[in-house]
C-alpha cells in the first residue's frame, strides 16, 4: 500500500513519478522525510466495487481449478442435440440471466450444451442470447476466447458435477425438482434416478420421455368392459 512501512527497513513505500525513479534517494523515504505529494488511489468508488472484483476473482480461479470429469459410461455418445425443454432447473435458472457468477456460468454451460449433443454453432447462438439477458453482460472476447479453448480439447467434458458447491449451489441456482432425486421418498418417482450432474438429468430425461411414449405407443387400449344389466 502506498506510504505504507516495510517491515524489514522500516522505510515508507512513497509515491514518485516516472521522471524521478533516477534521482530518487533512499532517504527520501524515511518515514519522517515523507510527505504525500500524490493521490495514488482515485476516491470515487461505486458503491459494490470490491464486491463485483471479488466473484470476478473468485469465478477465474474456480473455472481454471476445475477438475477433469470423466465421461459417463451409462450414456451412449448423444448424436442429436438434446432439445431445452429436458434441461435441468440449474441450467434454466442460468439461462434466465445472472448478477454474479457470469463466469462459472458460461464454462457450465458449454460443457453441458457440447455434452448434450449441441454444435458449437448452436451453443454460440444459446450463449450470445444468454449474455444479453444478464444485467451486466460478458465481453464477447471472453466468449469467444472459452469456445475456442472448449474446441482445442477435442473431447467431450462434463459440467462440474451437482455435487461440487462451489457451482450450482454458490451460484444460487441449485433448485432440485423431482425428478433430480433429492429430497424425493422411496416410491414417490419409480423413474427419477439420483442425478449427479446436470448433463446427466436432461439426457435421462429426455431418454426415459421417449421410451415411456414409445411403450405407450405399443401397448394397444382395452376396450372398457360393458356394464352389467341391474
Amino acid at each position: 500500500m502506498p506510504y505504507s512501512l516495510n517491515e524489514k527497513s522500516g522505510l515508507a513505500s512513497v509515491v514518485i513519478k516516472p521522471e524521478e525513479i533516477l534521482t530518487f534517494d533512499k532517504k527520501d523515504a524515511i518515514p519522517e522525510n515523507v510527505i504525500p505529494k500524490m493521490q495514488f488511489l482515485r476516491r470515487d468508488v461505486i458503491p459494490g466495487e470490491s464486491k463485483k472484483l471479488l466473484v470476478q476473482a473468485f469465478d477465474h480461479k474456480v473455472v481454471m481449478d476445475v477438475p477433469k470429469f470423466k465421461e459417463k459410461k451409462e450414456f451412449e455418445p448423444i448424436v442429436d442435440a438434446v432439445p431445452e425443454q429436458y434441461f435441468p432447473p440449474c441450467i434454466q435458472l442460468i439461462s434466465q440471466g445472472l448478477k454474479d457468477g457470469k463466469k462459472r456460468a458460461l464454462f457450465v454451460l458449454i460443457n453441458f450444451l457440447s455434452t448434450c449433443g449441441w454444435g458449437y454453432d448452436k451453443i454460440e447462438n444459446y450463449l450470445t442470447e444468454w449474455n444479453k439477458r444478464n444485467p451486466e453482460p460478458l465481453r464477447e472476447v471472453l466468449i469467444q476466447g472459452q469456445l475456442r479453448y472448449h474446441k482445442s480439447m477435442k473431447k467431450r467434458v462434463l459440467p462440474a458435477n451437482c455435487a461440487n458447491k462451489a457451482y450450482m449451489v454458490d451460484m444460487g441456482v441449485c433448485k432440485p425438482d423431482g425428478f433430480c432425486g433429492a429430497n424425493t421418498e422411496p416410491g414417490e418417482d419409480a423413474f427419477a434416478p439420483r442425478i449427479k450432474n446436470p448433463a446427466n438429468y436432461a439426457i435421462a430425461r429426455q431418454r426415459i420421455t421417449a421410451r415411456m411414449a414409445e411403450k405407450g405407443k405399443k401397448t394397444p387400449k382395452k376396450d372398457k368392459p360393458a356394464s352389467k344389466a341391474l
